[in-house]
């Protein structure tokens, strides 16, 4: 009885179109687009360097990090339409290239040798996802996280000045209201979608 009980709790029915995509291995799973996350957050989680590169490396070495996607989007080439993209626009239109794939026709060196990206075909741009934060409880992150995203920028200092030192003072009036206006336009193209697209 207790074997037949085990039998019951551990294991569980697999219907048979399941059970032929497993045996054939295929994925269970298909997207046509890709979704990658953009890290907005100043405290977001970084990771460190393989231990083979830090044993290289320097006592007094302080860049032990793994650049992520913010940081290849602040090296993004000075020229053409990578100087007035946001992070948005570099992370759905842009694809990080490694290995073999940085020798290819189509790759675009970053700068600071921060690696290498390609511009996605036309019609495959991918989805981003990001953290969400409420406008009431924690409204510094809420408006960094929209200025990070939505607003063209080299450093994180570019996202507020002396005379606006929140996010929200420089949202709001940055550059005489200009900002609050760019900000809105890109948020428009990226947010807000999922509800059309859930009633398809």
């Amino acid at each position: 009885m207790k074997q037949i009980m085990q039998a019951y709790a551990k294991h569980r029915e697999v219907s048979a179109q399941e059970s032929v995509a497993r045996v054939c291995g295929l994925p269970l799973k298909k997207c046509s687009r890709t979704v990658i996350f953009v890290q907005t957050d100043e405290d977001g989680l970084k990771m460190s360097l393989p231990l083979s590169r830090l044993k290289d490396m320097g006592p007094d070495e302080e860049d032990v990090w793994m650049s992520g996607l913010p940081d290849k989007y602040e090296n993004r080439p000075a020229t053409g339409d990578f100087n007035d993209m946001c992070l948005a626009d570099f992370a759905s239109g842009c694809r990080v290239l490694y290995g073999r794939q940085t020798e290819g026709p189509n790759a675009v060196p970053l700068q600071n040798d921060k690696g290498f990206v390609q511009k996605r075909t036309q019609g495959k741009s991918a989805i981003i996802r990001f953290t969400r934060f409420s406008e009431k409880k924690q409204p510094e992150k809420f408006y960094r996280r929209l200025l990070k995203l939505y607003f063209p920028h080299r450093t994180d200092d570019e996202l507020k000045s002396e005379y606006y030192p929140t996010y929200e003072d420089f949202y709001n009036r940055g550059r005489g209201g200009s900002v609050k206006q760019y900000v809105d336009f890109n948020r428009k193209r990226y947010e807000g979608q999922g509800k059309k697209l859930r009633r398809r």
